[in-house]
This record gives C-alpha cells, structure tokens and sequence, in this order.
C-alpha cells in the first residue's frame, strides 16, 4: 500500500483529503506494530488464552470458562495476571477477563491462532 503523502498532486501540495488518507494509514501501521510487540511478549500458555478470548462472540469471559477451554497445561491465575500486566487483557470485575482493545482483537483473529498449540497457522 502506498502511503498516500507520497502521491503527488498537481501543486505539489498535500491536500486535507490527501492528509486523511495518510493519517489512517500510518495509525494503521503503528497499531499493527504495537499488537505485534504485544503478541511477541505473549507465552504460548498466554496464547491460548488471548486466542480463546479473541475467537469468543462474548465480550467478556469468565475464570471457569477459561479454565475449560484454553486447553492450558497449568491454571489460568498466573496466565491471566501477566497478561493483565502486560496491558493485553483487563479484569473488569472479579472472575471476568475481556481483550483491553477490540483493535487487537480483530488483530489476533486475523493472526489464525492454533487454539491447541497457541501457535499461529501457515495457511
């Protein structure tokens, strides 16, 4: 994709349109960079749970429900915690989880995390 500050105008001027379109596409590419650095501080146990989060049609998610079906290796209390501290998820009440930004969470779905591994597809 072309940034569109690179497209030149007649004048030699970048217009307000122009400056809208380039705008959207640089946030567009420092989300995706951020939801990136995020993911990569991520464990595989974490993985599975942000995966699960992320497939979910539920907003918010409850501790047993994670705890069935994460398909995690250890108990989710020290998993929920440093995702909590790595500001990827919030707990916004006592037992409920939920994605801090519905941003990254379009972004983990486009990701095609292996629910089983917590590894990403190579489709």
């Amino acid at each position: 994709m072309v940034n569109p500050l690179e497209e030149i105008n007649e004048n030699n001027k970048v217009t307000m349109a122009e400056f809208k379109k380039a705008v959207i596409h640089s946030l567009n590419i420092l989300a995706q960079r951020e939801f990136k650095v995020l993911f990569s501080k991520s464990t595989t146990e974490e993985r599975k749970i942000l995966c699960l989060m992320a497939e979910s049609d539920e907003t918010f998610l409850s501790y047993s429900y994670i705890i069935e079906n994460a398909n995690l290796n250890s108990e989710p209390s020290a998993l929920l915690k440093s995702l909590i501290n790595k500001n990827m998820i919030i707990k916004p009440s006592r037992g409920k989880y939920k994605l801090k930004n519905n941003l990254f969470k379009l972004y983990l779905q486009n990701l095609r995390i292996n629910q089983e591994t917590g590894l990403i597809n190579s489709y």
